[in-house]
């Protein structure tokens, strides 16, 4: 995990703190139904690697 999180990567890449990871996918928390249809919610970007490990590591 050290030699992940020390390679060079473009500064607009997303990469976990955590695990140096760069799988992530996003969620929506909070969301309701109205009128049959999920609206509103927070959208936030989770690690893929830690989420399979039981851990959850919002990236920013």
């Amino acid at each position: 995990m050290k030699r992940l999180r020390a390679m060079p990567r473009p500064p607009s890449m997303i990469r976990c703190h955590r695990c140096g990871g760069a799988e992530v996918f996003q969620t929506k928390i909070g969301m309701m139904y109205k009128d049959g249809k999920a609206v509103g919610g927070t959208k936030q970007l989770l690690c893929a690697l830690c989420f399979m490990q039981g851990e959850r590591v919002v990236l920013t």
